[in-house]
């Protein structure tokens, strides 16, 4: 899976259900599986909180993040699948699940995100669907298959840690709710659905402050209460195939290369593009200087026998252009407000910033 950052991103609409953060950039496509599995009795506790939290995920995503529904293959069963036919994709067998991920295969490119998040029974080996199991083998060998510029699971089956070592690669990050050896008894995915959208007044989740609540965050923000039950969620984005508990020495979000670091720049709003070295950025013509600018822009492509230029903000708004019969040209961006931009040169897109 392709972890390269890059600077040519796509011209999208405004894509944060949170405050935006100038420093971080829309995927080019989002797409997730919300899975209810088990088979409750519909008049059950477990029943209820299993469609309560996954309906929730599925709203979430389309309210605080702009997920097109089109992009959402939720699957469950019983009522919940008869009562809302125009959000349930299907019932979740373990052949519906399968073709759900064969679409994120099908589908996804490595400038898109994958979201799975995963409700139900659970054991070392497998989860339980609706019609069987599905082992924790098969989900990796069908989540390392999937490009993405960045792939997130939310697990919260009893011992839901044990699916990491399966799934784990560069790009993915995995978020399990308990060790392999734990039950799960505290209510960790409907606590995932606040952590990712914010937290609480008293207790936010967006622990830096900049308006994004990363992956790296929700878990963080997390462990603290699953703890108080005797549970530990486990964290996985390095690509290691080893889970790190909070508080522990693998876990360090400052730290290229420690578990944290690629979770803390990747979410569902987007990915932070702020934090790209320069060697890790992919140059190709038309050349665009000096960035960052207070003032002129500076284009040139050495091959061009004329240049369309355009900039855009992050939510799409075209705010300049220019059409120049050569193969240079300078744009004056004195008078746009501090903050990241995007410009389209011939069809390419550049990221740009105002100082």
């Amino acid at each position: 899976m392709n972890k390269a950052f890059v600077f040519l991103v796509p011209l999208l609409f405004a894509f944060f259900g949170q405050s935006q953060n100038a420093d971080w950039c829309p995927y080019e496509n989002k797409y997730a599986i919300v899975v209810m599995g088990g088979s409750q009795a519909p008049e059950t506790n477990l029943y209820g909180w299993y469609w309560g939290d996954t309906y929730s995920m599925y709203n979430r995503l389309i309210n605080n993040f702009d997920f097109e529904p089109d992009n959402i293959r939720f699957l469950s069963y019983g009522d919940s699948l008869e009562a809302h036919p125009d959000e349930v994709y299907g019932i979740s067998t373990v052949a519906n699940v399968t073709s759900a991920y064969n679409w994120l295969i099908e589908t996804s490119t490595e400038n898109d995100l994958c979201f799975v998040y995963w409700v139900d029974h659970g054991g070392t080996t497998s989860f339980l669907l609706n019609d069987g199991t599905m082992p924790h083998y098969n989900i990796g060998l069908l989540t390392k298959a999937i490009s993405a510029k960045c792939f997130c699971g939310a697990y919260n089956p009893c011992n839901s840690g044990a699916v990491i070592d399966n799934v784990s690669q560069e790009g993915v990050v995995s978020i399990a709710s308990v060790l392999p050896t734990q039950l799960n008894s505290f209510g960790w995915a409907g606590n995932f659905n606040v952590g990712v959208t914010g937290g609480s007044t008293s207790n936010p989740s967006d622990l830096d402050g900049n308006g994004v609540v990363s992956f790296s965050e929700v878990f963080e923000w997390i462990s603290p209460m699953a703890l108080q039950y005797g549970e530990n969620c486990t964290y996985d984005d390095n690509g290691d195939e080893l889970y790190s508990v909070h508080n522990t020495a693998s876990y360090d979000p400052n730290t290229v290369g420690q578990d944290g670091f690629f979770g803390k720049n990747h979410s569902l709003s987007g990915w932070n593009c702020s934090n790209t070295a320069p060697e890790e950025v992919e140059w190709i013509e038309p050349f665009v200087y000096p960035n960052p600018t207070k003032g002129n822009l500076y284009i040139h492509a050495s091959m061009s026998e004329g240049l369309e230029c355009e900039i855009h903000n992050l939510s799409g708004q075209k705010l300049m252009a220019i059409s120049e019969h050569a193969s240079h040209a300078s744009i004056d961006i004195s008078e746009l407000q501090k903050g990241v931009y995007l410009l389209r040169v011939n069809g390419q897109i550049h990221k740009i910033v105002k100082e």
